[in-house]
C-alpha cells in the first residue's frame, strides 16, 4: 500500500491541530509547511472546506490521525484501493450513455463513495441495483444512503449473467481495469444488456496479452463496442491526472 512519510517539519503542526469530530483546523504556518501538511490530510481524505475554515472529513478523524502521527506516515486509502471518485459531469455522460430507464437490473462494480448508485436510485427510484465495494468507509455511506452494498471484491463474485446494465468506474492501477472489465462480461444480461465503464486512456494503444485478451474476449460474446474519449486530467479533482476513457459495450449471446 501506498504511503506518505510524516516529516519532523510537519509531525508538530499536525499534532497541534485542533481535531472536533470531522473537522481539524491547523495551527497558523508560512505556505510552503501549509503545503506539505495539506499533503498528507489530503492522503487521509481531507479537503479544505472554506466555509468551516478547516479540512473536512468524510468521518471522525482524531484516532485515524493520532495513529498516523504515532506511526510516522499515512497511508494514502484511496490509492490503496484504486479509489478515485467519478466527477459529477462523467455521472451523467455515463447514465445518458448507458439508455438507463426505470425498473432496469443494474449491476455497479466499484460503487466507491455512491456518485453513480445514488443518482441512479434518486432519477431511477425502481431500479434493482446491486454493488460492490471494497473500502469499509464507502460501504457505511452507502449502508447510511439507503444503498444495498456487498462488502466483499467484485472480482470473486461468481458470475450471474442478469444485469441489464453494468455502470462502473473500476481501478485502473496495474491494468485493474481488463480484469473488472472481463468479469463484468459475465454478468450483464446477453441480446440487449450493456456495459459502460470508465477505462485508462492506455486500451486504444496497448497491444499486450492482457488487453489483447479483454479485446478477444468482446468478440467472443459479440459485443461491439464504442469508445468515448474524455478530456484530459477529467479525474483531476478526485486526485489523479491518469488518461481516461469510456467504453460502451453492447453484449450479445456468447458464440458457440
Amino acid at each position: 500500500m501506498k504511503s506518505i512519510r510524516i516529516t519532523d517539519e510537519i509531525m508538530p503542526l499536525l499534532s497541534a491541530a485542533s481535531v472536533v469530530g470531522n473537522l481539524l483546523k491547523l495551527p497558523q504556518m508560512h505556505r510552503p509547511l501549509y503545503a506539505k501538511v495539506d499533503h498528507v490530510l489530503k492522503a487521509l481524505g481531507g479537503k479544505w472546506d472554506r466555509r468551516e475554515g478547516a479540512h473536512k472529513f468524510d468521518r471522525d478523524i482524531a484516532v485515524e490521525l493520532a495513529a498516523a502521527i504515532e506511526a510516522g506516515e499515512v497511508v494514502n486509502r484511496n490509492q490503496a484501493f484504486g479509489f478515485f471518485p467519478t466527477p459529477h459531469f462523467l455521472v451523467d455522460q455515463m447514465l445518458a450513455i448507458a439508455e438507463m430507464r426505470d425498473g432496469l437490473s443494474v449491476l455497479e462494480p466499484s460503487a466507491g463513495d455512491g456518485r453513480i448508485a445514488c443518482q441512479i436510485m434518486h432519477r431511477w427510484p425502481n431500479t434493482r441495483l446491486t454493488c460492490f465495494e471494497l473500502m469499509p468507509e464507502n460501504v457505511a455511506e452507502l449502508n447510511a444512503r439507503g444503498i444495498r452494498c456487498e462488502p466483499s471484491d467484485f472480482l470473486k463474485a461468481p458470475p450471474q449473467p442478469i444485469f441489464d446494465r453494468v455502470i462502473a468506474n473500476p481501478p485502473f492501477n496495474r491494468l485493474q481495469y481488463v480484469d473488472h472489465i472481463l468479469h463484468m462480461l459475465k454478468f450483464v444480461r446477453p441480446n440487449g444488456g450493456k456495459i459502460v465503464t470508465i477505462a485508462s486512456a492506455g486500451f486504444l494503444n496497448a497491444s499486450g496479452k492482457k488487453v489483447g485478451a479483454l479485446r478477444a474476449q468482446l468478440e467472443e460474446h459479440g459485443a461491439n463496442y464504442a469508445i468515448y474519449n474524455l478530456p484530459e486530467k477529467s479525474f483531476a479533482t478526485s486526485g489523479t491526472d491518469v488518461g481516461t476513457i469510456i467504453i460502451e459495450t453492447n453484449v450479445a449471446r456468447k458464440r458457440s
